[in-house]
């Protein structure tokens, strides 16, 4: 059964006086009081065209009663005094015998996709392979899908023969009675294609001879009523035209469509999108017209390089972005968004931004630069710009050109999306398994339940115990939330707290809550008031701020976080940091210089088209300028007074010798010596950093000391120096080797690394590959050894930390194995020379415990040569990740792990693609008739890799397709009435 609703803000449903569910309010099992008000907002969905919420219930049959059943909701809001209220419930049972008359599904609902309520897969338009098999897994049926365009189906005619055709018109649960059609028309050809003509161009069309090609200049999709073409289009002004061919017995083609533009003096890329000018100027449903109305049309888009080269032509979906500041502009924010029915569902293979490496979208935005599109159309891009480096998640920026429908729509921000995708492509996050929050908690993704737990945790709990503040760095990243709030301090966004804000965190063990910074176009002294001088502290701390812009909920949390004292010094460090770096004065100027070139030869012709002055362009850029110039120094006088500080002092930070760098606290400087200011009373870190082939020797001047990483506390000048010396990266060694599980005990391939110099080794750049150049894992920015420590690189950390829960420095993300049979691993400095290499085995004189049966291969002591088998040896228990037995003798102890899975689950299929053996693994939670095929895209099954009784555990198999052609395969697990799962693998030679 599932129980279907809409709600705002809060519900609790019972069925028969039982509860049945809930949200957003109040604990299971306890009744609310009629006045109890939910956990955060929640606004209603269907109104604005999204399906009601799912919620599964289990076991509803106990229930329920012969005869009239009773279901009752009670509906809450945040405030007390909201003057709207949300409910629309569904209860929906599906039934081996239905009853006499049943009802069927509401007809509201079955306009949505509903959670097992449908298949929980779909077919991709561009084609693929769909098999019907019975409750064996042996199969019935297979066909191979072809691309289906948008709004039409693939299906027999007649019923179950055997000859498949395209429909204009879907009839599920009905024969396949209407016209079917063998195909679609060819597309029409363009004798030239879209791109900048500055004498404008003769367009010709071409089609087969049986085809009639139809075509407008208005950017409206064709129809069979549009203009006929007969003669070449003559272009003289700047022209969208798009063309599609009609032929008898088949389907329209698709449409194709061309953007002539007559001028060729642009200086950044071009955007042409157009659509049925109905679409954006219909009184009543036009996006232009209607602002608010939150629909979404089918449009083209094409993407012009500032050499006129096409980069890409899409059709899109086609809304508008933004809210209450934004919208009511004349130039309007435009979301484009990919989808399957406008053609594909992402923009691939192309990096729209140069500042990351990004070249797959879903969807992203062309911004009219929000409350700044009066006035200098680049503050937001430029202050997030500023952070761009510190970890602080921001939108990256491109300025277009835009035109619409062939007409010139002035210049626009393309920035990214903040969305699932934004959150996938930047952190390799799962977009299905993400909790994201708006201003009060307001879900866009996941719930809100994990964060209201935290703000509870804190509204009970004394920070300045450190142990509580140690547990609430595991449900926040601390250090994104203190720099996010710095760069909102200093650009002084006063459209922040109580509005402007996101926050997200992963849907999974130990994922925190981080933020992204966003619509900051009130700071930079936008409203033209010198807020420069603005103190940032006594409005972002104030406890009993307005509704906007700083109520008390959205200042809650940094109030709490100065109630620790390691909070406050690292906040203090983090804004000297900045202040020393990406918003010193000169540095700051610079980079707006940069941005206000980029856009200049643009801006004139941008404001002439939404007669706007550019003397107000030109004030507000110096407004910027003055803002650079004095914000510092106001900033520094806040901090310390605000902390109580004596004042600052200037540092002289310098290397002795060549073979290496200092990092102080999170800045590694470009240039010696560097004379940053840092506040008395202050502790900072200083941390030696060696290049490649050197090794730290010690700290001279003001501070004497060997040890890699110190601590400072400036109570004045100071003069601090490090020495370098050369030295070896062979100090670096592989340690440790986990390169076959045991079925019961397995935290996937991991190799450890040991530092047995003196110093600390930079890892940073280091490449790690085994016997396959292809196969390269680089160690991340930062990554450090100290002296006789290890770090571990692993596939997945969340997987190997419940196996090994200890304190381990641990990387993540390797994405290839290692073979069972033995092979050659290797490591590399940043300047590509080896560095160590270990070529195991698994056969004598190699220990062979570790090959599948638990132990690790494990190095005997330091000074030996690990390039030899007998410096290795089996190691206790399932290894010793981080820990290295020369130094403490004792092997750490490992939790207790249930050698039998709690179900049944076909676990992996690795690697994947594959060239030649795939791995197969599967978990029984009790002895089965377990069979293991693999079938080829025909539905012929290629292989039979297991079928008989099976123990319960954890079982591997092994698909040897040495002799297979390369592509598509499905590999099927059953026991029969238990599993019966599909996984797709891919063969790649």
């Amino acid at each position: 059964a599932h129980f279907s609703v809409d709600y705002d803000d809060a519900f609790v449903a019972y069925l028969n006086g039982e509860e049945i569910t809930r949200s957003n309010i109040g604990v299971p099992g306890i009744v609310p009081n009629w006045d109890e008000t939910s956990f955060h907002y929640h606004e209603a969905l269907m109104y604005r065209d999204f399906p009601p919420e799912q919620f599964h219930l289990e076991d509803p049959q106990s229930l329920l009663t012969d005869g009239d059943n009773v279901l009752a909701i009670e509906v809450h809001n945040k405030l007390l005094d909201d003057n709207d209220m949300t409910i629309i419930p569904f209860l929906t049972y599906g039934m081996a015998t239905p009853p006499p008359t049943p009802r069927g599904l509401s007809n509201t609902l079955s306009t949505y996709d509903l959670l097992n309520l449908h298949t929980n897969f779909k077919v991709s338009s561009s084609g693929e392979t769909i098999m019907l098999t019975n409750p064996d897994g042996d199969m019935v049926d297979i066909v191979t899908v072809s691309e289906i365009p948008s709004d039409h189906s693939y299906g027999r005619q007649p019923d179950g023969g055997q000859n498949w055709f395209y429909f204009e018109a879907a009839t599920p649960r009905f024969s396949n009675i209407s016209q079917g059609f063998l195909g679609f028309a060819d597309p029409p050809v363009f004798s030239i294609g879209g791109g900048f003509y500055l004498d404008g161009a003769v367009v010709s069309l071409s089609a087969s001879p049986q085809a009639t090609i139809r075509y407008t200049l208005d950017g409206s999709v064709p129809t069979p009523d549009s203009e006929e073409y007969t003669a070449p289009i003559q272009i003289t002004d700047t022209q969208v035209v798009r063309a599609r061919a009609y032929e008898a017995e088949r389907l329209p083609s698709s449409y194709v469509t061309n953007s002539y533009i007559v001028r060729d003096d642009f200086t950044m890329p071009v955007v042409s999108i157009s659509t049925d000018p109905e679409h954006l100027w219909d009184e009543d449903t036009g996006l232009f017209t209607n602002p608010f109305n939150g629909l979404e049309y089918p449009a083209n888009i094409e993407f012009f390089e500032l050499a006129g080269d096409m980069a890409f032509n899409y059709g899109i979906g086609l809304r508008l972005q933004g809210g209450s500041g934004s919208l009511p502009m004349d130039q309007k924010s435009l979301g484009i968004q990919f989808r399957s029915e406008h053609g594909t569902t992402r923009l691939e293979n192309y990096q729209l931004f140069s500042t990351k490496p990004i070249d797959s979208f879903r969807s992203f935005i062309l911004r009219n630069s929000g409350n700044d599109f009066l006035w200098t159309m680049l503050r937001d891009s430029f202050m997030t710009g500023l952070v761009e480096n510190t970890g602080v998640d921001i939108q990256a920026y491109q300025p277009v050109t835009v035109y619409i429908n062939g007409e010139y729509w002035g210049m626009m921000n393309m920035r990214e999306k903040v969305s699932e995708h934004y959150l996938e492509s930047n952190h390799g996050a799962d977009p299905d398994n993400i909790d994201m929050l708006q201003n009060q908690n307001r879900v866009i993704l996941g719930d809100a339940v994990s964060y209201q737990a935290m703000l509870d945790y804190l509204d009970g709990t004394d920070l300045s115990v450190s142990e509580n503040y140690e547990y609430l760095k595991t449900q926040m990243d601390v250090d994104n939330f203190m720099m996010y709030n710095v760069a909102e301090f200093y650009c002084v966004n006063r459209d922040w707290p109580g509005n402007n804000l996101k926050f997200w965190r992963p849907r999974e063990e130990g994922g925190r809550w981080k933020w992204i910074l966003f619509d900051t176009d009130f700071g930079f002294n936008m409203l033209e008031n010198h807020t420069f001088r603005y103190n940032m502290f006594s409005y972002a701390l104030r406890p009993d701020g307005p509704n906007w812009p700083n109520p008390p909920w959205s200042t809650f949390l940094l109030r709490k976080l100065r109630e620790n004292d390691e909070f406050n010094i690292d906040f203090i460090n983090c804004f000297a940091d900045m202040l020393n770096t990406s918003f010193q004065t000169e540095y700051v100027l610079q980079r707006l210089d940069e941005a206000i070139a980029r856009i200049e030869p643009e801006i004139y012709t941008h404001r002439e088209r939404w007669n706007q002055s550019i003397e107000v362009w030109e004030h507000h850029i110096e407004l910027m300028r003055e803002f650079a110039t004095l914000r510092p120094s106001y900033l520094l006088d806040d901090i310390i007074d605000e902390y109580d500080l004596e004042g600052i002092a200037t540092l002289e930070i310098d290397v002795l010798t060549d073979g290496g760098d200092i990092q102080v606290n999170s800045v590694v400087p470009e240039e010696y010596p560097w004379n940053p200011d840092y506040f008395l009373g202050v502790p900072i870190t200083l941390t030696a950093l060696p290049e490649t082939g050197y090794a730290f020797v010690e700290w001279q001047g003001d501070v004497v000391s060997t040890e890699s990483r110190i601590e400072v506390t400036p109570a004045g000048p100071m003069s601090i120096s490090a020495v370098f010396e050369p030295g070896s990266p062979s100090q670096i060694m592989i340690s440790e080797i986990n390169y076959h599980s045991a079925d019961d005990f397995d935290p996937d391939d991991w190799i450890e690394f040991y530092n047995h110099g003196p110093a600390a080794m930079d890892l940073t750049d280091w490449e790690f590959r085994d016997d396959d150049d292809q196969h390269i894992f680089h160690f991340p920015d930062g990554t450090i050894i100290e002296s006789e420590q290890t770090v571990v690189v692993c596939a997945d950390a969340d997987i190997f930390r419940s196996l090994f829960p200890g304190d381990i420095q641990l990387l993540d993300n390797l994405d290839f194995g290692f073979s069972g049979n033995g092979e050659l691993l290797r490591l590399f400095a940043a300047d590509g020379e080896p560095v160590d290499f270990v070529e195991y085995d698994d056969l004598d004189p190699w220990p062979t415990e570790p090959d599948g049966n638990g132990p690790t291969l494990e190095l005997i002591d330091p000074e030996f040569d690990n390039g030899l088998a007998e410096s290795w040896q089996a190691s206790e228990n399932h290894g010793s990740p981080g820990y290295v037995p020369w130094i403490s003798g004792i092997a750490p102890e490992l939790p207790e792990i249930s050698q039998i899975p709690d179900k049944y689950h076909i676990d992996r299929t690795y690697p994947n693609p594959f060239n030649s053996e795939l791995t197969i693994a599967i978990s029984l939670p009790q002895p089965s008739d377990l069979r293991v095929y693999v079938y080829n895209v025909l539905g012929q099954n290629v292989a039979t890799l297991f079928d008989g009784e099976l123990a319960a555990g954890k079982h591997r198999f092994t698909f040897d397709a040495t002799e297979m052609a390369s592509g598509l395969y499905f590999v099927r697990a059953t026991v029969p009435g238990k599993l019966n799962q599909v996984q797709k693998v891919m063969l790649v030679r």
